[in-house]
């Protein structure tokens, strides 16, 4: 929180607006585009672990991280382009 005091002292209220703005609409983007992979994996791997299905383990990590990596480069594509 020290750092949000000095961006506001040195910028004033429009540039500390300006910051907390920017600061949630990429926390908002960044929860988007997630998607739920982190709970949705751990339940997947812990299933595909049980019943002795390791070799779709591998292909699931890969699809999640795939998704989410195209859909965070859209969407940061697209805050660039909004700014």
């Amino acid at each position: 929180y020290a750092i949000r005091v000095i961006i506001a002292r040195y910028y004033g209220p429009e540039g500390y607006g300006f910051v907390s703005t920017s600061l949630a609409l990429f926390t908002l983007a960044y929860t988007i585009s997630l998607l739920g992979f982190s709970s949705s994996l751990t339940r997947q791997i812990s299933y595909y672990y049980t019943t002795e299905k390791t070799g779709r383990i591998k292909s699931l990590i890969f699809s999640a991280y795939g998704i989410s990596s195209v859909l965070s480069a859209t969407i940061g594509v697209l805050l660039f382009l909004s700014s």
